[in-house]
């Protein structure tokens, strides 16, 4: 059987972890589950329901990705485009010819099947919790989950009043992250709200009461009903946010209180979500490729 597999990618052809916003696309031509062409292609600037549509028109059959939103898989089957979400981190090649040899790990379905085994011979009451806010998938496994209920999270930004504000740059030295910028000559004063972090040590290290905060949307918690345990707990990261590891702490708020099993299903990488994932799990499953890439970044997240 003919296919036409698409695998978005960045400059150096390795998989692309933000589908909607790959640099490129690598297209492989199937026959007879052998590659026979394969064509590097730049897609178009990145719009809702853009991309299915683009790739079903140039005969793409299926979808290899790291992760996918649930509304962007819905249009790609609309379309007939299979699409296979929580591929590793590998080159376009490996990942074309691994789907085609079914060497490929998903690495998703471990902590869903783990999710479904632990609840029938081990706890009725496990509940998983997707901790990849940047591209959660593990709803994508079940066939009519129910939603029980959805919170808006926010994060508390300082704002600085310039009127009481002596720019004395004492809030600046204190922010390990660089997010306030003082210009005393020209009384400026502004937090820069996509590097703050949201710890507080301005309001602590400022003297005149010049420093207030104000809510800024973080990111959707949200927790499902899979006929499965306890149900599913994900994080949905606002689009454009890098605070990853604060919403992560806010949906593992959302599930400290449950007494039973629960399994973290930790974002890819060795960095800081990652650690905030796992920093207070009693055992840790760690899932990589067969790869020298794979490998390295198992041994830095053993250490």
């Amino acid at each position: 059987m003919n296919k036409k597999i698409a695998v978005p990618v960045d400059e150096v052809g390795m998989l692309d972890a933000h589908f909607g916003h790959c640099k490129f696309f690598e297209l492989f031509d199937v026959e007879n589950d052998k590659i026979v062409q394969q064509e590097k292609v730049v897609p178009p600037p990145h719009e809702p329901g853009v991309l299915p549509k683009w790739l079903a028109d140039k005969g793409v059959t299926d979808v290899i990705a790291g992760g996918m939103g649930a509304k962007a898989i819905q249009i790609f089957n609309y379309n007939n485009v299979n699409v296979f979400v929580g591929a590793p981190k590998l080159s376009a090649e490996e990942l074309g010819k691994g789907f085609l040899e079914k060497t490929i790990q998903f690495t998703t379905t471990v902590s869903v099947n783990l999710f479904h085994f632990m609840e029938k011979y081990f706890d009725q009451n496990v509940m998983l919790v997707d901790c990849d806010v940047e591209e959660p998938n593990d709803l994508l496994f079940f066939a009519e989950p129910e939603k029980i209920s959805k919170k808006q999270t926010y994060l508390l930004i300082p704002e600085i009043d310039t009127d009481k504000c002596t720019f004395c740059k004492k809030c600046s030295d204190w922010c390990e992250f660089n997010a306030i910028t003082i210009v005393k000559n020209l009384s400026f004063a502004k937090v820069n709200p996509d590097l703050c972090h949201s710890c507080g040590a301005c309001i602590v290290a400022c003297n005149f009461d010049a420093i207030t905060e104000y809510e800024q949307p973080l990111g959707v918690v949200a927790h499902y009903s899979t006929g499965i345990g306890s149900g599913l707990v994900e994080g949905r990261l606002k689009i454009g946010s890098a605070m990853q590891t604060s919403l992560i702490k806010e949906v593992k708020k959302e599930v400290q209180h449950h007494e039973n099993l629960i399994i973290f299903d930790a974002p890819p990488g060795t960095s800081c979500p990652v650690v905030e994932t796992v920093v207070d799990a009693d055992y840790v499953i760690l899932v990589t490729e067969p790869t020298p890439f794979g490998v390295h970044d198992l041994k830095i997240t053993v250490r």
